[in-house]
This record gives C-alpha cells, structure tokens and sequence, in this order.
C-alpha cells in the first residue's frame, strides 16, 4: 500500500531582469529560473524534485522545511513534494533505486 507521503518547502522568488529567480532557503544549492510567471510554479516543482531524488539516492535526510515565520521579507511559494512518485522513478539503465528490484 502506498505511503504518499508529502513534504512540503518553501521557495523564494526574486525578480531577475524580464524573468524570476527561484531559490530554497533549505536548498541552498537548488535554484532554477524562468522568464514567465505561469512557469514559476512547475520550474519550483520540477528542480526540487531532482534535489530531493539525489538526496534520496545517496542515503541523505532531507533537511527540515523552514517556518514561515524564520522567513525574511520577500515573495514566497509553497511546494509540494510527493516523496513516494519520486521513488516510483526508474533510472534509465532500468533500475529503481530505491526497492530490491
């Protein structure tokens, strides 16, 4: 029976000339970017995804999401991650890294 466990991040946004730059306060080396405000959501999704597959693969725990209220000023969004899709991926040689099959 699946898990569907959740976890949930905040990303920040800044304006970066035309476009927005998406950084993660507890990612500091996942950013991503886009030239489309509609975008800004799936972009967020997407590279967050990737950070937390690798932290999967390698045996590493995921940082604990920072509270609103440890947050400075600025342009926020929330992000869903489901942790059981993510271990549902197959590799391209294949395998699936995280069961014995």
């Amino acid at each position: 029976m699946a898990n569907f466990e959740t976890v949930s991040y905040i990303a920040k946004l800044e304006r970066d000339g035309e476009g927005y730059f998406i950084s993660f306060p507890d990612f500091p080396d996942t950013v991503t970017g886009t030239d489309r405000w509609d975008d800004v959501q799936r972009y967020a999704n997407e590279v967050l995804s990737l950070a937390i597959y690798d932290m999967l693969e390698n045996g590493e725990p995921l940082p604990e999401p920072t509270k609103g209220s440890e947050l400075g000023p600025g342009v926020y969004i929330k992000v869903d991650i489901s942790v059981d899709d993510l271990r549902e991926i197959e590799v391209i040689d294949g395998k699936n890294m995280f069961s014995d099959k």
